[in-house]
This record gives C-alpha cells, sequence and structure tokens, in this order.
C-alpha cells in the first residue's frame, strides 16, 4: 500500500481506499490478494519494494512528459521573443520550424519529435508576443505606482502609411531611490 494525502493505494490492483483504517487494509489485502497473504513476512516485504520502484518508474515517465512540454514551451516563447526583438513577421516561426526540423533530422534525429512539438504557427507567435506585451505593460504598471516622483514625455507623429504613433518616456524614482526610464510605442 502507498499512502497519497489521505487516500491509501494498492500497490498490487491500483484501487485506492478512502479510508486509512487498519480493518479496511486487512479486508482488501484479505479479499482481493489472497495468494499474496500466504506469503512470509520478508517476501512481503520484497514484493512492496518491487511494486513500490514499478509505480515510481510510472509516475517518473510522467515527470519526463510534463518536464518536456515545458521546455517546449519555453523553447516556443524564445523564439516567439527573437521573432518580436527582430521585427519579423509571426509567420517566420514556421519557416524557422522548418529550418529547425531539417537541421534536426540530420544532426539527431531521435530528437526529432521533440522539435515537432515547439509550436511556432503564426498564431502562437502572435499569441506568445502578446503575453510578452501583457507581461512587460503589468510590470512597468507596478514599477510606475511605486514611484515618489516621475516626469512624462510624450510625442505624436506618423509613419510612412499616415498611422499616428504615441511616444511616451516616463523616468521615475521610487522611496529606495530605484530610478527607471521606460518608453512605450503605440499605434492608433
Amino acid at each position: 500500500m502507498y499512502s497519497f494525502q489521505r487516500q491509501i493505494l494498492c500497490l498490487v490492483c491500483r484501487e485506492t481506499l478512502a479510508v486509512p483504517k487498519e480493518y479496511n487494509l486487512r479486508w482488501h489485502f484479505e479479499t482481493k490478494h489472497p495468494n499474496l497473504t500466504k506469503l512470509n513476512p520478508n517476501e512481503k516485504i520484497i514484493k512492496a519494494a518491487s511494486l513500490a520502484k514499478n509505480l515510481s518508474g510510472e509516475q517518473q515517465i510522467f515527470k519526463k512528459v510534463s518536464t518536456e512540454s515545458d521546455s517546449v514551451r519555453k523553447v516556443s516563447f524564445h523564439i516567439s521573443k527573437e521573432i518580436a526583438g527582430a521585427g519579423k513577421y509571426f509567420t517566420g516561426g514556421e519557416f524557422l520550424k522548418k529550418c529547425m526540423l531539417i537541421a534536426v533530422s540530420e544532426l539527431c534525429p531521435e530528437k526529432r519529435g521533440i522539435f515537432e512539438n515547439v509550436s511556432l504557427s503564426r498564431m502562437t507567435v502572435q499569441r506568445r508576443i502578446a503575453d510578452f506585451s501583457t507581461n512587460l505593460s503589468d510590470q512597468l504598471k507596478q514599477r510606475v505606482s511605486e514611484f515618489c516622483f516621475y516626469s512624462l514625455a510624450v510625442d505624436e507623429s506618423t509613419d510612412l502609411k499616415d498611422t499616428a504613433q504615441l511616444l511616451i518616456f516616463i523616468s521615475g524614482i521610487d522611496k529606495n531611490f530605484v530610478i527607471t526610464e521606460e518608453h512605450v510605442l503605440h499605434d492608433r
């Protein structure tokens, strides 16, 4: 038996016992696994250790998949950040993924499946960049709310396509004399 937050998991049949009382454990063991009741105490310990090791191994598989999934998501965010920083189109992610798959097929084909899971579609890149923008905006709002003194400079101009753009430059100081200077470009 293996304990999970007030529930007991039987290592043999993987049933959970909601009420962890000795009577319930004994009843489950004797009625569901009568062949194991014939084992001597040392054999029971060895059998329990073996079953616990198997369960632990199965749980490690799920942890590996989760860790791999987190890594794939991080890579997607990093590449999206580079696309935004370079001012490239959101569809650049799809091109980069094709290039990565070509390279990985030649260099380490056993890892191709992991690279195929990296999502770099136009919509994913757009969503990742929007997440970055929201995060940076939230961080700036938090810092601005802590300013003791600040100054603003605002400039409006138009680009080559007559799209109005507003540039806001903010400089401030907080109670610990930490100076923050940021500029924000807003298209209208």
